[in-house]
Protein backbone atom coordinates (compact mmCIF):
# COMPACT_ATOMS: atom_id res chain seq x y z
CA UNK A 1 0.00 0.00 0.00
CA UNK A 2 1.31 3.11 -1.00
CA UNK A 3 2.21 6.03 1.58
CA UNK A 4 0.22 9.04 1.19
CA UNK A 5 2.84 11.81 0.49
CA UNK A 6 6.74 12.78 0.12
CA UNK A 7 8.79 16.05 -0.44
CA UNK A 8 12.24 16.07 -2.28
CA UNK A 9 14.62 18.22 -3.34
CA UNK A 10 18.42 18.44 -5.03
CA UNK A 11 21.31 20.45 -4.18
CA UNK A 12 24.55 21.26 -4.17
CA UNK A 13 26.45 23.02 -1.28
CA UNK A 14 23.48 25.20 -0.37
CA UNK A 15 24.61 25.41 3.42
CA UNK A 16 21.52 28.47 3.69
CA UNK A 17 18.79 27.31 2.15
CA UNK A 18 18.99 23.43 2.61
CA UNK A 19 18.64 24.16 6.37
CA UNK A 20 15.55 26.49 5.69
CA UNK A 21 13.85 23.87 3.28
CA UNK A 22 14.20 20.73 5.53
CA UNK A 23 13.07 23.10 8.58
CA UNK A 24 9.97 23.88 6.90
CA UNK A 25 8.57 20.39 5.29
CA UNK A 26 9.91 18.54 8.21
CA UNK A 27 7.26 20.67 10.44
CA UNK A 28 4.39 19.44 7.86
CA UNK A 29 5.46 16.06 6.69
CA UNK A 30 6.54 13.30 9.11
CA UNK A 31 10.56 13.14 8.21
CA UNK A 32 10.83 9.50 6.48
CA UNK A 33 8.77 10.73 3.98
CA UNK A 34 11.03 13.80 3.24
CA UNK A 35 13.85 12.89 0.35
CA UNK A 36 17.22 15.38 0.13
CA UNK A 37 19.40 14.00 -3.40
CA UNK A 38 22.54 15.67 -2.46
CA UNK A 39 25.06 16.21 -5.67
CA UNK A 40 28.66 16.01 -3.83
CA UNK A 41 27.85 18.89 -1.38
CA UNK A 42 31.22 19.64 0.80
CA UNK A 43 29.87 22.84 2.50
CA UNK A 44 28.86 20.49 5.62
CA UNK A 45 25.12 20.89 5.03
CA UNK A 46 24.30 17.27 4.54
CA UNK A 47 26.12 17.02 8.00
CA UNK A 48 24.44 19.00 9.18
CA UNK A 49 20.65 18.27 8.22
CA UNK A 50 21.58 14.61 9.06
CA UNK A 51 22.37 15.90 12.98
CA UNK A 52 18.94 17.76 13.15
CA UNK A 53 16.19 15.42 11.08
CA UNK A 54 18.05 12.21 11.27
CA UNK A 55 15.24 10.23 9.59
CA UNK A 56 15.40 12.48 6.62
CA UNK A 57 16.40 10.25 3.44
CA UNK A 58 19.39 11.49 1.81
CA UNK A 59 20.41 10.20 -1.50
CA UNK A 60 23.48 10.57 -3.48
CA UNK A 61 23.22 12.00 -6.82
CA UNK A 62 27.00 12.73 -7.92
CA UNK A 63 27.46 14.84 -11.05
CA UNK A 64 30.84 16.75 -10.50
CA UNK A 65 30.80 18.60 -14.10
CA UNK A 66 29.43 22.57 -14.19
CA UNK A 67 26.61 23.98 -13.70
CA UNK A 68 23.90 21.59 -16.01
CA UNK A 69 20.05 22.34 -16.33
CA UNK A 70 19.64 19.52 -18.41
CA UNK A 71 21.09 16.87 -15.82
CA UNK A 72 18.88 18.36 -12.84
CA UNK A 73 15.67 18.02 -14.84
CA UNK A 74 16.49 14.33 -16.03
CA UNK A 75 17.68 13.77 -12.32
CA UNK A 76 14.67 15.48 -10.51
CA UNK A 77 11.85 13.70 -13.45
CA UNK A 78 13.57 10.10 -12.50
CA UNK A 79 13.60 10.34 -8.65
CA UNK A 80 10.19 12.16 -8.85
CA UNK A 81 8.85 8.96 -10.98
CA UNK A 82 10.30 6.25 -8.37
CA UNK A 83 9.05 8.25 -5.41
CA UNK A 84 5.40 7.57 -7.71
CA UNK A 85 5.61 4.29 -7.13
CA UNK A 86 5.62 4.51 -3.15
CA UNK A 87 3.89 7.43 -2.72
CA UNK A 88 -0.04 8.77 -3.71
CA UNK A 89 1.60 12.54 -4.55
CA UNK A 90 4.83 13.66 -4.70
CA UNK A 91 6.00 16.91 -4.13
CA UNK A 92 9.42 18.79 -5.68
CA UNK A 93 10.83 22.05 -4.92
CA UNK A 94 14.65 23.57 -5.44
CA UNK A 95 15.84 24.69 -1.92
CA UNK A 96 14.77 28.38 -1.80
CA UNK A 97 10.88 27.48 -2.60
CA UNK A 98 8.31 27.06 -0.45
CA UNK A 99 5.41 25.55 -1.15
CA UNK A 100 2.11 26.87 0.77
CA UNK A 101 -1.70 26.19 0.81
CA UNK A 102 -4.67 28.41 1.99
CA UNK A 103 -3.88 28.30 5.11
CA UNK A 104 -7.66 28.99 6.15
CA UNK A 105 -8.41 25.98 3.97
CA UNK A 106 -5.40 23.20 4.63
CA UNK A 107 -3.42 23.31 7.86
CA UNK A 108 -0.15 22.70 6.13
CA UNK A 109 0.99 22.00 2.90
CA UNK A 110 1.17 17.81 4.01
CA UNK A 111 -2.41 18.42 4.61
CA UNK A 112 -3.08 19.61 1.02
CA UNK A 113 -0.74 16.67 -0.40
CA UNK A 114 -3.51 14.23 1.52
CA UNK A 115 -6.34 15.84 0.14
CA UNK A 116 -5.28 15.53 -3.06
CA UNK A 117 -3.95 12.03 -2.68
CA UNK A 118 -7.61 11.11 -1.06
CA UNK A 119 -9.70 13.26 -3.81
CA UNK A 120 -10.86 15.03 -1.11
CA UNK A 121 -9.63 18.82 -2.96
CA UNK A 122 -11.28 20.83 -5.63
CA UNK A 123 -11.08 19.51 -9.01
CA UNK A 124 -9.86 15.82 -8.11
CA UNK A 125 -9.25 14.67 -11.63
CA UNK A 126 -6.74 17.47 -11.82
CA UNK A 127 -3.51 15.12 -11.18
CA UNK A 128 -0.95 17.86 -10.85
CA UNK A 129 -1.53 21.24 -9.39
CA UNK A 130 0.37 24.11 -10.85
CA UNK A 131 1.19 26.72 -7.57
CA UNK A 132 1.07 30.60 -7.90
CA UNK A 133 4.81 31.72 -8.27
CA UNK A 134 5.13 34.64 -5.94
CA UNK A 135 8.68 36.12 -4.79
CA UNK A 136 9.21 37.66 -1.49
CA UNK A 137 11.82 41.23 -2.15
CA UNK A 138 13.66 42.21 0.59
CA UNK A 139 12.88 46.62 1.02
CA UNK A 140 16.59 47.95 1.06
CA UNK A 141 16.84 50.50 3.35
CA UNK A 142 13.99 50.46 5.22
CA UNK A 143 13.61 46.69 6.18
CA UNK A 144 16.83 44.84 8.34
CA UNK A 145 18.92 42.49 7.29
CA UNK A 146 18.03 39.22 8.28
CA UNK A 147 20.49 38.03 11.55
CA UNK A 148 19.69 34.59 11.99
CA UNK A 149 17.82 34.80 15.12
CA UNK A 150 14.44 35.31 13.83
CA UNK A 151 11.68 33.78 11.43
CA UNK A 152 12.98 34.61 7.57
CA UNK A 153 9.56 36.58 6.52
CA UNK A 154 9.23 38.33 10.13
CA UNK A 155 10.89 41.38 9.05
CA UNK A 156 9.70 41.63 4.98
CA UNK A 157 6.63 43.44 4.28
CA UNK A 158 6.55 43.08 0.09
CA UNK A 159 6.43 40.18 -2.36
CA UNK A 160 5.42 40.03 -6.16
CA UNK A 161 4.07 38.00 -8.46
CA UNK A 162 6.73 35.79 -10.55
CA UNK A 163 4.27 34.27 -13.39
CA UNK A 164 7.92 32.77 -14.29
CA UNK A 165 7.50 30.68 -10.90
CA UNK A 166 4.27 29.54 -11.10
CA UNK A 167 5.55 26.05 -10.98
CA UNK A 168 3.59 22.32 -11.41
CA UNK A 169 5.59 21.04 -8.41
CA UNK A 170 2.72 18.67 -6.58
CA UNK A 171 1.33 15.34 -8.72
CA UNK A 172 0.13 12.18 -8.70
CA UNK A 173 1.52 11.35 -11.91
CA UNK A 174 5.70 11.46 -13.07
CA UNK A 175 6.06 14.82 -15.31
CA UNK A 176 8.08 15.50 -17.93
CA UNK A 177 9.57 19.27 -17.19
CA UNK A 178 11.44 22.46 -19.20
CA UNK A 179 15.30 22.86 -17.89
CA UNK A 180 14.37 25.42 -14.72
CA UNK A 181 10.62 23.33 -14.29
CA UNK A 182 9.13 26.02 -14.97
CA UNK A 183 7.18 23.94 -17.34
CA UNK A 184 5.60 20.95 -17.88
CA UNK A 185 5.02 18.79 -21.70
CA UNK A 186 2.01 17.02 -22.52
CA UNK A 187 2.75 13.51 -23.67
CA UNK A 188 2.35 14.68 -27.20
CA UNK A 189 5.22 17.20 -26.12
CA UNK A 190 3.59 20.82 -25.71
CA UNK A 191 4.67 22.68 -23.53
CA UNK A 192 1.56 23.49 -20.85
CA UNK A 193 2.57 26.96 -20.25
CA UNK A 194 -1.07 27.82 -19.60
CA UNK A 195 -2.04 24.91 -17.21
CA UNK A 196 -4.25 26.82 -14.38
CA UNK A 197 -3.48 28.11 -11.18
CA UNK A 198 -4.49 26.38 -8.24
CA UNK A 199 -6.15 29.42 -6.27
CA UNK A 200 -4.96 27.31 -3.02
CA UNK A 201 -1.90 26.46 -3.32
CA UNK A 202 1.07 29.20 -3.70
CA UNK A 203 4.81 28.95 -4.20
CA UNK A 204 7.30 31.35 -2.28
CA UNK A 205 10.71 32.20 -4.43
CA UNK A 206 12.95 33.57 -1.38
CA UNK A 207 15.75 34.16 -3.94
CA UNK A 208 15.75 38.35 -3.50
CA UNK A 209 14.04 37.94 0.54
CA UNK A 210 17.62 38.96 1.66
CA UNK A 211 20.66 41.08 -0.09
CA UNK A 212 23.50 39.31 2.26
CA UNK A 213 22.11 36.27 1.66
CA UNK A 214 21.54 36.61 -2.34
CA UNK A 215 25.25 37.79 -2.40
CA UNK A 216 27.11 35.66 -0.54
CA UNK A 217 24.55 32.73 -2.40
CA UNK A 218 25.79 34.22 -5.88
CA UNK A 219 29.97 34.46 -4.48
CA UNK A 220 29.22 30.76 -3.88
CA UNK A 221 27.43 29.41 -6.72
CA UNK A 222 30.64 31.25 -8.93
CA UNK A 223 33.29 30.05 -7.00
CA UNK A 224 31.65 26.04 -7.69
CA UNK A 225 30.55 26.60 -11.25
CA UNK A 226 31.78 29.88 -12.77
CA UNK A 227 29.99 32.81 -13.91
CA UNK A 228 27.72 31.12 -15.87
CA UNK A 229 25.91 29.98 -12.85
CA UNK A 230 24.42 33.40 -12.22
CA UNK A 231 23.56 34.59 -15.01
CA UNK A 232 19.89 33.39 -14.44
CA UNK A 233 19.92 35.40 -11.71
CA UNK A 234 19.95 38.94 -12.96
CA UNK A 235 21.25 41.78 -11.08
CA UNK A 236 23.73 40.51 -9.17
CA UNK A 237 27.23 42.55 -9.05
CA UNK A 238 30.07 42.81 -6.50
CA UNK A 239 29.88 46.28 -6.18
CA UNK A 240 27.55 47.04 -3.14
CA UNK A 241 26.15 50.02 -4.29
CA UNK A 242 24.87 48.51 -7.44
CA UNK A 243 23.69 45.41 -5.81
CA UNK A 244 21.25 47.76 -3.18
CA UNK A 245 20.36 50.18 -6.08
CA UNK A 246 18.73 46.70 -7.95
CA UNK A 247 16.89 45.45 -4.60
CA UNK A 248 15.28 49.12 -4.85
CA UNK A 249 13.68 48.85 -8.11
CA UNK A 250 13.90 45.00 -8.77
CA UNK A 251 9.86 44.89 -9.79
CA UNK A 252 10.87 47.51 -11.91
CA UNK A 253 13.40 45.87 -14.65
CA UNK A 254 13.78 42.60 -13.57
CA UNK A 255 11.75 40.43 -16.34
CA UNK A 256 10.75 37.89 -13.83
CA UNK A 257 8.91 40.07 -11.51
CA UNK A 258 5.32 41.92 -11.95
CA UNK A 259 3.74 44.59 -10.29
CA UNK A 260 1.85 45.86 -7.86
CA UNK A 261 3.25 45.02 -4.52
CA UNK A 262 1.75 42.50 -2.46
CA UNK A 263 1.78 41.90 1.38
CA UNK A 264 3.32 39.06 2.53
CA UNK A 265 0.43 37.66 4.78
CA UNK A 266 0.97 37.52 8.07
CA UNK A 267 0.12 33.69 8.59
CA UNK A 268 3.43 33.16 6.47
CA UNK A 269 6.07 35.37 8.67
CA UNK A 270 7.14 32.54 11.22
CA UNK A 271 6.12 29.65 8.93
CA UNK A 272 9.77 29.77 7.61
CA UNK A 273 13.09 29.63 9.48
CA UNK A 274 16.33 27.82 10.40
Amino acid sequence: MKRRAAAFTLVRNESFWLRAWASYYCSCFPQEDVYILDNSSTDNSVVELRSLWPHVHIDTAEHKQDFDADWMRKTVEKKQGELLGSYEVVLFSEADEFLIPDLGVHSSIYEYCSKLATGDIPQPNMPARRARGLGAVHQVGTEPPFDGSTPLLLNRSTMHDLPRYSKTLVTKVPLRYRNGFHYTYSKSGVAEQKKPIDPQLSMLHMLHFDIDVFSQRCIDREAQFGAQANKAWQGYHPDRSVLEGYFRTLWQHSPIYETPKLEIPDRWKTLLSR
